[in-house]
């Protein structure tokens, strides 16, 4: 105990290797443990990049980012989108919403085009969904670097539901010249590599993890569909 209070021991830190040869770690810094591991990342990517490489991406879900020295590893990637849960609009988190807004203006957003899944979305247009048909041109949105999703808790409200553990998917961009069936094409994809999180439960307490992963995402062919996803 010190006069700001009780506090963990610095024997509660404990850093752990998994038989992957990734590391975990567990104790009152979880957190840079979480940014080490993509700051690692992007260097073995910067010495070996994959064929046809776009650049490293971040793919991120968390209850809040107010962390400086994740938000300055994120600005760092190729490619990114971080999901949040959505914020209160008092003074005090209109201030924390500012801190973001160079991370959220950033030019390194994430290509809807290569995920097969969003290829039929579009942006809304005066508040509505855009009607698309066989003449209709092809759209290719960039998906913002932050976004928010779930609901919003209202001053002295009850509590709503809200992410809790910080998780990271880690993998690279790439493009090809093909389609599936060899013709002429510009195909973009993302290939996941490694994923991290950090997060604290009763039980456990505070820790964080990476492990690997593997598999890829394509485009698939274009079908006309009326759909889209508001700003």
């Amino acid at each position: 105990m010190n006069e700001a209070g009780p506090e963990f021991p610095a024997t509660f830190d404990q850093e752990f290797v998994r038989q992957d040869g990734h590391h975990g770690y567990f104790g009152r810094n979880v957190l840079k443990g979480l940014v080490d591991g993509m700051e690692g990342f992007l260097e073995e990517k910067r010495r070996t990049p994959g064929f046809r490489s776009m650049g490293p991406v971040a793919l991120g879900a968390f209850l809040w980012l107010d962390d400086p020295d994740l938000a300055a590893c994120l600005a760092r990637f190729s490619h990114i989108c971080v999901v949040v849960s959505k914020q209160g609009r008092s003074k005090r988190d209109l201030e924390k919403l500012g801190k973001l807004k160079p991370l959220a203006d950033g030019d390194n957003g994430m290509p809807a085009s290569a995920f097969a899944e969003l290829t039929d979305l579009d942006w809304r247009e005066n508040s509505r969904a855009k009607v698309l048909g066989p003449g209709s041109s092809m759209s290719d949105p960039v998906i913002p670097p932050l976004r928010t999703i779930g609901f919003r808790r209202h001053p002295k409200g009850d509590m709503v539901p809200f992410l809790h553990t910080k998780i990271m998917l880690l993998g690279e961009m790439w493009w090809h010249d093909e389609d599936a069936l060899g013709g002429v094409a510009d195909v973009l994809g993302f290939r996941p590599e490694r994923c991290g999180w950090a997060a604290r439960t009763p039980r456990t307490g505070p820790g964080a993890a990476w492990s690997s992963g593997c598999g890829s995402t394509t485009r698939r062919p274009w079908k006309p569909r009326r759909h889209s996803w508001s700003s």
